[in-house]
């Protein structure tokens, strides 16, 4: 995993810490519209920079800050010489112009470290305490903001950015979009400096049944972002969907070729049936490939809104276990299921899925594309990781956290 991505003549660098004890040129606070001070990483800066902060902000803004902005005082006490006091949006469900707020706050801070010669600002993980933005969406937002900004050559003399996380999982979390954004990255480089990442076989096995209506084109919506985060890497792609019956839609299509998914929900779950089978054909066309030609690494993705209803008597859950055994054990592929209106942990452990592997989700606009990022994060693993380590690939806390919260 990283926690560097260096950008042009900057290092982007996650740490995991007390802002207030960063030695930068800039300190980003978390602040509130008014700049009346308040909790978390706002109470913070003022408790250790002192009062000259707060009263500089009074002097100067005393109309405080419009949301999505963000203004300049020193830095008082603290170990750097500016603070930067910038205005975060509180969460509304994400249909208000959140994201375009965020995004335009951490600008407005990568501006004025450029406006004032800064070569080092620390920011905190804005909007995410208190203002409920959602922490994996204010992770893309954040890093994909200041690695744009770098690209763009406006950076100044910033040669470093740093975030500082307080806890682990707010890190652990920028950690994975950093990686994904590494991955971006280094599929960019040239032939004398090969990415350090493997090729990957993606087969993807979602329910299509009538009980899908109502979430299809959530299901869809967050299936093409899946592929969109991964579109840059050696990534083949195999996509079957299942009803009442098994039916392949393509096979080893490059990820940067896959278009846009579109599920059409009819009749019941088949579900023992289709596992089996697209199994078998996975694994028939590897052993065809001479192994300098197949991928070094494959993950698999069964994807559900209710329990087997509708395969063939021949299809039993025991067949499926034998099936995902062997494959595991003999050829460490990793299986991953994810199940909504189920125990989906104990429902994939009668599979032979390891409960690390296996996760419930929400079936709602909300839940859906969250479960589909926490894929995209394990992709993301599966990528870099030794292929010793491919069977520790497994589901976090924070992203079970994600299905829970409302």
């Amino acid at each position: 995993m990283f926690e560097s991505l260096q950008i042009g003549n900057t290092v982007l660098e996650l740490v995991l810490g007390d802002i207030t004890e960063q030695k930068v040129d800039a300190v980003v606070n978390a602040a509130n519209a008014s700049l009346a001070g308040g909790g978390g990483v706002d109470g913070a800066i003022h408790r250790s920079g002192g009062s000259a902060i707060m009263a500089e902000t009074r002097k100067k803004y005393p109309n405080g800050c419009p949301t999505g902005s963000a203004v300049p005082t020193g830095a008082g006490k603290l170990p750097a010489k500016f603070v930067f006091h910038a205005v975060g949006p509180r969460w509304h469900g994400g249909r208000s112009g959140e994201a375009e707020q965020l995004r335009s706050a951490y600008r407005r801070c990568l501006e004025l470290a450029a406006e004032k010669g800064c070569e080092s600002i620390v920011f905190p993980s804005i909007s995410t305490g208190a203002y409920g933005f959602p922490i994996d969406k204010a992770a893309e937002i954040a890093l994909r903001t200041v690695k744009d900004f770098l690209n763009e050559n406006s950076a100044g003399n910033i040669k470093t950015v740093r975030f500082c996380l307080f806890s682990g999982d707010d890190f652990n979390v920028y950690q994975r979009t950093l990686n994904v954004i590494h991955l971006k990255n280094v599929c960019k480089t040239d032939e004398r400096n090969p990415p350090m990442k493997s090729t990957i076989s993606l087969n993807i096995l979602v329910d299509s049944s009538g009980s899908m209506y109502t979430i299809a084109d959530d299901m869809s919506g967050g299936l093409n972002e899946l592929i969109a985060d991964h579109r840059d890497s050696d990534t083949l792609v195999t996509y079957s969907i299942f009803s009442d019956n098994y039916q392949p839609v393509f096979a080893e299509k490059p990820i940067r070729s896959v278009e846009q998914f579109a599920i059409k929900p009819d009749a019941s779950t088949a579900l023992l049936e289709s596992a089996c089978k697209m199994i078998d054909e996975v694994g028939e066309r590897l052993a065809a490939k001479p192994e300098s030609e197949r991928p070094e690494k494959v993950m698999f993705v069964i994807v559900t809104d209710g329990q087997e209803n509708a395969s063939a008597p021949e299809y039993t859950r025991a067949r499926l276990f034998a099936k995902i055994k062997e494959q595991t054990e003999t050829y460490n592929w990793l299986f991953l299921y994810l199940g909504a209106n189920q125990d989906a942990i104990q429902e994939a452990k009668t599979f032979g899925i390891s409960s690390d592997h296996a996760m419930d989700f929400r079936a709602d606009s909300v839940h859906i594309p969250e479960v589909w990022q926490s894929v995209s994060h394990r992709l993301a693993d599966m990528l870099y990781c030794k292929m010793e380590a491919v069977q520790s690939v497994a589901f976090e806390d924070i992203d079970r956290q994600k299905q829970e919260d409302d």
